[in-house]
């Protein structure tokens, strides 16, 4: 009985003096139409993109299967940068005017991929028609940045997973990932194609969004009991037993003494001091931690 009352104290002790937690998502944008981030790479093989919340790049880089129009492995390509429409790509056998310049399937096949320097969620891309918009996308994680060259389309699913298709018009749109039930939207690689097996798709790349989630300090209860005003109320509530039991028996007859009392409330009132200190500890020493 003095055991089960003791816990019961020390969990209420605990339940009051801790805070309460909460999950909070971030949303971040990366506008690929702005200047690069201060300190990075910023030329037609590679550009980085510094996102809204001040601390999370985006490096991006062109690829293209080229040499032949029936050529499968991809090469690196030249990265177009066009200030208010965002990036494009040229191929080695492509001219550079409109609209080989966007990331197109017209003869050659583009793509681009990006590294995050984060594990986000992947939400969306705003696309540029310059003709239809549907698109392939892998979404995955890596350790750096994976250098496509030679690869082929089999390869990046073998690599990334599966690809999955995103259907627009031609018209400006956001492109937004999961839509058609995808899952696996979370990483930090993304690959951006025009759609396989098409012929007609042209766009420039203007933005990218996704989310992070941060778990939030608990906000402490102001109206913490004190570990002195913890052990006044563990006296109350042993006190408040003692006299419902005064008449209680052992099971040899004789009424349970005095000392027993007293043994039960110096374990109670430890109990609920720790169980206060450690909830303490708890509250002061935790930070946010971006989840992953």
């Amino acid at each position: 009985m003095h055991g089960k009352l003791i816990s019961a104290v020390a969990g209420l002790a605990l339940s009051i003096a801790a805070g309460t937690t909460a999950a909070k998502a971030t949303e971040i944008t990366w506008n690929l139409g702005g200047s690069c981030a201060s300190g990075y790479a910023c030329n037609s093989t590679a550009r980085t993109f510094l996102g809204s919340d001040g601390s999370t790049t985006v490096t991006a880089k062109a690829w293209g299967r080229t040499q032949s129009y029936n050529n499968t492995e991809f090469e690196s390509a030249y990265l177009g940068h066009y200030s208010g429409n965002g990036l494009g790509v040229t191929n080695d056998e492509e001219p550079s005017y409109s609209p080989h310049h966007a990331v197109d399937n017209n003869d050659r096949y583009d793509i681009v991929s990006f590294f995050f320097s984060e594990t986000v969620d992947m939400l969306s891309a705003f696309l540029v028609a310059y003709g239809d918009t549907d698109i392939s996308v892998w979404i995955s994680n890596v350790e750096v940045m994976p250098d496509l060259t030679g690869e082929t389309i089999t390869d990046l699913d073998n690599m990334f997973g599966d690809h999955f298709d995103n259907y627009g018009d031609y018209s400006n749109r956001t492109a937004y990932f999961g839509a058609g039930g995808e899952s696996g939207t979370e990483g930090n690689f993304l690959i951006i194609g025009a759609k396989i097996g098409n012929s007609n798709d042209d766009f420039k790349l203007k933005a990218l969004a996704a989310s992070y989630t941060v778990e939030e300090p608990p906000v402490p209860d102001t109206d913490v009991p004190a570990p002195g005003t913890l052990s006044v109320f563990g006296l109350g509530v042993l006190g408040f037993i003692g006299l419902r039991r005064r008449n209680a028996r052992r099971a040899d007859g004789r009424a349970v003494s005095t000392r027993t009392l007293f043994a039960g409330l110096k374990a109670l009132v430890a109990r609920a001091n720790n169980a206060f200190a450690l909830a303490s500890v708890s509250n002061e020493g935790f930070f946010p931690v971006r989840a992953r």
